[in-house]
C-alpha cells in the first residue's frame, strides 16, 4: 500500500490579488500563507515520509521546504522536484486578473466545464495534458514505493483535476464544489489499482 499526502501550496501574493496563478508565473507566499503552512507542518512533522516531492515552481517548493523545516526526521535536503507537477499553463491568461477575462467565451468553460474548455484559443495547456503528466508521476511513484509514504506538494487545478478524476468523477464535473484551500492536505492510499481517500482538503 502506498500512502499519498497531497498538499496545495500556501497562499501567494498572486492568489490574494485574484490573478491566475499558472505555470509560467509565480510569487512569494503571503505572511498568512506561511503561517497556514506552518500549522500544517505541525500536523505532519512525525509522518515517516519516504519521499517528499514538489512541483518545480517556487510557491510549491517554498511550501515543501517549510514542511520539511518543521519535520522531526527530515530536512530541506530531502526535497525532490518534478516539472510534471506544475500548475496548468493558462497561456494568455497567465498572471492576469481573473475578473478581467470573465467575458471571454472560454471563461465559463474553464471555470465550470473543463471538458469543453478550448485551451488552444488562449494558448493554454489542455486538461487532458495535465492529467496525462500527473498520472504518469503517480504511476511511477506507486511502482517505486509500493509500501511507501509520499508527500506531494502541487497546485490547485492540478490536485482538483487529478484527484477528482481518480475518484471516478468525469472531467466535466471536476470543477464542481469548493476548490482545495491553500495549505490543505488530502490523504489517500492505494488498494490494488484504486486510490482510496482518507482525508480531503483539510486545513489547520
Amino acid at each position: 500500500m502506498t500512502t499519498f499526502y497531497f498538499v496545495r501550496h500556501g497562499e501567494t501574493e498572486i492568489n490574494r490579488q485574484r490573478r491566475f496563478n499558472g505555470a509560467t508565473v509565480d510569487s512569494p507566499l503571503t505572511k498568512e500563507g506561511v503561517e497556514a503552512t506552518e500549522r500544517l507542518a505541525e500536523q505532519l512533522k512525525d509522518v515517516p515520509f519516504d519521499l517528499v516531492i514538489s512541483s518545480t515552481q517556487m510557491r510549491a517548493q517554498t511550501t515543501a521546504t517549510i514542511l520539511l523545516d518543521h519535520h522531526n526526521q527530515l530536512d530541506a535536503g530531502a526535497l525532490t522536484t518534478d516539472s510534471r507537477l506544475i500548475e496548468l499553463n493558462l497561456g494568455e491568461w497567465e498572471g492576469v486578473e481573473i475578473n478581467s477575462v470573465s467575458d471571454h467565451p472560454e471563461f465559463d468553460h474553464y471555470m465550470q466545464r473543463p471538458d469543453l474548455f478550448d485551451a488552444e484559443s488562449i494558448g493554454a495547456e489542455t486538461y487532458d495534458s495535465l492529467l496525462t503528466r500527473t498520472n504518469e508521476v503517480l504511476k511511477e511513484l506507486k511502482q517505486k514505493y509500493p509500501d511507501g509514504t509520499i508527500l506531494i506538494v502541487s497546485h490547485g487545478i492540478v490536485l482538483r483535476t487529478l484527484l477528482k478524476t481518480l475518484q471516478g468523477i468525469p472531467l466535466a464535473k471536476t470543477r464542481e464544489g469548493a476548490p482545495f484551500a491553500n495549505a490543505s492536505v488530502t490523504i489517500a492510499h492505494t488498494e490494488g489499482d484504486q486510490l482510496l481517500f482518507d482525508q480531503w482538503g483539510q486545513t489547520f
